[in-house]
């Protein structure tokens, strides 16, 4: 989990009361958060992932106040700018999205600034996964002459941040440690670049913001822009980032939100930052948690949680979600924070007799066999999600595949029919590191079969490297199946992913368990990748079944 760095007098200035250090322990304890070392004047705080706005000072504070009554929740406005727009029109094809938001009347010290940009970077490095998918970037809005554009270009020069000397986009790439780290997420001749409308550059995204627009102590009003490719979680990152800051403008900020030029995405940022409502019921509350709460109870409750919260009944609230709170999904969540809320300590606890002895499943066994032999055979284990890009999946195979209606991220849009689309996908995100692999991963897929679905566990390897060949794959299928003292034939095949001749089906009693084969060179070129690659699949519960019935 997230370890964030804050110092108690901030806290303190942000909550606008005194806090003796013992009573912001157990204020964090109350917060999915606690408090891991202190040094000095520096508080280091773990936080729960899913609180991400409590990754920084201004979030931290913020809670404290409404758990102790400081503040009552109520709702935060915000305005759309009527004098420009962003236009996204020229933005690159690979990272086409962006959306700007502007935080007025903020007060600025060294330690406010350094708050953000770690609640900035603490972000990037958990939600942004590491500004693959959104980066952000903060300036100074009187630096700047709007409109702003997003565009992609070829050629620019600027004075990199924490640098004195102007350079290209080229040199950025290779001269600065950022550019060297974060290059691999943009193409060359197309590079993402954020300019105002006299040709000034904001940014240079994913990579690094221009000195010239830097947020400083003197700073009153503050731009933040993010880009990237998944316009849902962008506009969850930029409102939570957005509410944080506004937190140093001390009861006095402005948030607006900056049109695009997208009318749509314009639209989901809108969306996003409207507070939802939920009603909730005694009843739901008692079913989930085994507690019958009195309306007040649960009113105090949820106001200490930050909830804005209206009476309708003698049994029923509405709730009113604040934007920033991107963890809340559901009425579920709701509920939990009002457990939170009404004390953990009175809710009694009770344990259920046990029915019967736990054991391993044999499937789960035979599984870490499999991982000890593949282990064994020189092969690096990956984990990925069920859930992948429905894109990909439809590139590497005609075979029906569950297809999610309204996903979250585009990156998990469907559910894998066949483990061998994550394989190749980690050796894609991989390529840029490593000039050679062996990998392989154990687990679930589903597969239909004439309109029923049905869970499936396999095992699927990768070979990745100037040398590779059919044969590579071949000796992991014949290792694996003397291990196991199993018989097996194997049958040409063809499939479209493979080149012809160099694929392979596995088969025992003549039941097809697996396939093995060369990868074509043109599935290659669309991966992005140009050395052989040979990938093997072998169903572990159908080989586990034939085991027992051996």
């Amino acid at each position: 989990m997230p370890v964030i760095n804050v110092k108690l007098w901030d806290i303190e200035r942000l909550t606008r009361e005194g806090i003796l250090l013992s009573e912001l322990e157990e204020l964090l304890s109350n917060l999915k958060a606690e408090v891991v070392s202190i040094e000095g004047d520096d508080i280091y705080v773990e936080v729960s992932h899913d609180r991400a706005d409590l990754f920084s000072a201004e979030g931290i504070a913020r809670a404290i106040r409404f758990w102790k009554l400081i503040e009552k929740p109520k709702e935060v406005k915000v305005s759309i700018h009527k004098d420009f727009n962003l236009d996204i029109s020229r933005a690159p094809s690979y990272r086409p999205y962006a959306y700007l938001m502007i935080i007025r009347n903020v007060k600025l010290d060294d330690e406010s600034i350094r708050q953000i940009f770690q609640l900035q970077e603490k972000l990037h490095v958990t939600y942004c996964d590491d500004r693959r998918l959104v980066s952000i970037g903060l300036y100074d809005l009187d630096k700047l002459k709007p409109p702003i554009r997003y565009i992609a270009i070829s050629k620019a020069s600027f004075r990199p941040l924490d640098h004195t000397e102007v350079m290209s986009l080229d040199e950025i790439l290779v001269k600065v440690d950022k550019g060297v780290k974060y290059g691999h997420l943009v193409r060359k001749g197309e590079y993402p670049l954020l300019v105002d409308s006299l040709g000034n550059v904001l940014s240079f995204p994913p990579i690094i913001n221009c000195e010239d627009n830097r947020v400083t102590e003197s700073t009153k009003n503050i731009l933040i822009d993010v880009t990237g490719t998944e316009p849902k979680l962008m506009a969850k990152i930029i409102t939570l980032i957005s509410f944080n800051v506004a937190e140093r403008g001390y009861g006095k900020a402005e948030i607006e939100l900056v049109p695009t030029s997208n009318e749509e995405l314009t639209k989901i940022l809108i969306d996003t930052l409207r507070y939802k409502e939920y009603t909730v019921k005694l009843n739901d509350i008692e079913d989930l948690i085994g507690v019958r709460m009195s309306i007040d109870e649960v009113y105090s409750s949820l106001n200490k949680s930050g909830y804005v919260v209206e009476r309708l009944s003698d049994d029923v609230v509405k709730v009113r979600v604040p934007p920033y709170r991107i963890d809340v999904i559901g009425i579920v969540d709701i509920i939990e924070d009002i457990a939170i809320g009404y004390g953990y300590n009175k809710i009694g606890t009770s344990i259920y007799p046990p029915t019967h002895h736990g054991e391993v499943l044999g499937l789960e066994r035979f599984s870490d066999i499999i991982r000890e032999l593949m282990v064994g055979l020189g092969f690096d284990e990956v984990v990925n999600f069920m859930l992948i890009d429905r894109d990909f999946i439809a590139m590497l195979t005609n075979e029906e595949f569950i297809d999610l209606v309204n996903p979250k991220l585009k990156s998990y849009s469907a559910v894998r029919n066949s483990l061998i689309p994550s394989i190749l996908l980690s050796i894609k995100k991989n390529a840029d590191r490593y000039s050679s692999m062996k990998i392989f991963e154990i687990g679930d897929y589903i597969k239909i079969r004439k309109g029923h679905m049905k869970i499936e566990r396999s095992l699927a390897y990768g070979i990745y490297g100037d040398k590779v060949t059919l044969t590579d794959g071949l000796i992991i299928v014949k290792s694996l199946m003397n291990s196991l003292n199993m018989k097996y034939e194997l049958r040409e095949t063809k499939l479209g992913i493979f080149i012809e001749g160099r694929a392979a089906e596995v088969s025992v009693n003549n039941d097809v368990v697996g396939i093995v084969g060369e990868l074509h060179p043109e599935v290659i070129i669309k991966l992005g990748l140009s050395k052989p690659i040979v990938v093997g699949e072998l169903v572990l519960s159908k080989l586990y079944s034939k085991l027992r019935l051996h």
